[in-house]
């Protein structure tokens, strides 16, 4: 409380008090205007002083208030909003565009550095996933991006559609160049709107200019491919069938622990029609082991027509071919029992040394 107050309430209540007998008996007695008198002159003197503050606890209030007021606080890092960065159209997504996307999965046939004489005709199939969220249709297609055309026509259209998340197998039909040499074409799909999208898939052939014609596989380091050549064709007019193996092929090399593929093509080069027949390929002919081999019941095949077959060995369901080291020779055998009277009898056999580290 201030010096001010005090002393009017201090004066107050000595009015207070005297009031109660203004005009009490004795030679003191104090007159009420007295009493105002000295009131209002108390009062005066109150209001003339000049005021010290001295109440330490409302200055310290005050400048704890005004510090606060005023504190700034530092950003934060942990409060920072974190900004996510969206890739589309290239990089690590193999070139998508939009809902079109798509990614290489094997060589299905003529794998990198297959020779061929030249001139010589060839067919390049790829297996390619569609991994899109975009049905390929009809009007996508296949297209040379660069690189060694080969004589390929392009762009081609796709024959039937491949839904998201499923394969298919694209092939193209070329020639090789006329002079000596490794050549290397690329190629790509293309959607209804004529732009390119997914990865480049290519094809490496070696002209050897040997002028034979045929196709051999190059040897690596795990296997050689076929190594026999069939016997030449039936000549006209013999009113059989004629059953040949054409190629055998694996996808990827094998190898001790690896799953593969192995694609066996047999032909009726005969002319007439082929009833029905068994074709078996063993992984090694000297070891007659049902989890190294396996069989295709072929229900028929026309004349001049061809059939590919295809054998998945997954060793965790029990196939072991070439699970120890060696060298085998595989064998495909098309009529393997015998049940198709044939014009020659003696070209169904095709045999292919592989070689296991």
């Amino acid at each position: 409380m201030s010096i001010k107050k005090t002393i009017i309430l201090f004066s107050i209540s000595i009015l207070l008090l005297t009031g109660c007998d203004l005009t009490s008996g004795g030679d003191d007695t104090i007159s009420a205007e007295q009493v105002l008198t000295f009131v209002a002159q108390t009062v005066e003197a109150a209001l003339s002083l000049t005021p010290q503050a001295t109440n330490t606890n409302t200055a310290t209030a005050t400048a704890s208030a005004t510090s606060t007021a005023t504190f700034t606080p530092s950003p934060s890092l942990t409060n920072s909003p974190t900004v996510e960065v969206v890739i589309s159209g290239g990089g690590d997504t193999g070139g998508q565009v939009g809902c079109d996307n798509a990614s290489f999965v094997s060589d299905v046939t003529i794998p990198d550095g297959t020779q061929f004489a030249p001139g010589a005709t060839f067919t390049k199939t790829w297996r390619m996933s569609n991994n899109g969220s975009c049905t390929w249709t009809a009007d996508y297609s296949v297209y040379f991006v660069r690189g060694d055309g080969m004589s390929g026509i392009s762009p081609q259209n796709l024959t039937s559609e491949t839904a998201p998340g499923s394969s298919r197998e694209i092939s193209i039909e070329l020639v090789a160049p006329a002079t000596a040499g490794t050549y290397t074409g690329y190629w790509q799909l293309k959607n209804a709107d004529g732009v390119g999208f997914g990865h480049e898939f290519y094809v490496q052939i070696v002209v050897t200019g040997d002028g034979d014609g045929t196709a051999t596989m190059t040897p690596t380091a795990t296997a050689t491919g076929p190594t026999s050549t069939p016997s030449a064709t039936s000549p006209p007019g013999s009113g059989k069938p004629d059953l040949r193996i054409t190629s055998m092929s694996f996808d990827p090399l094998p190898d001790r622990t690896t799953n593969f593929t192995v694609r066996v093509t047999v032909e009726n080069q005969g002319d007439a029609d082929a009833g029905a027949f068994l074709v078996e390929w063993w992984s090694d002919q000297s070891n007659d082991t049902a989890s190294t081999k396996t069989a295709w019941n072929v229900g028929s095949l026309a004349a001049k027509a061809s059939k590919t077959l295809e054998f998945f060995c997954d060793r965790t369901l029990g196939c072991t071919a070439y699970d120890n080291s060696g060298t085998y020779t595989s064998k495909a055998f098309a009529d393997a029992t015998g049940v198709i009277d044939e014009n020659d009898e003696g070209n169904n056999i095709m045999t292919s040394t592989v070689e296991v580290k």
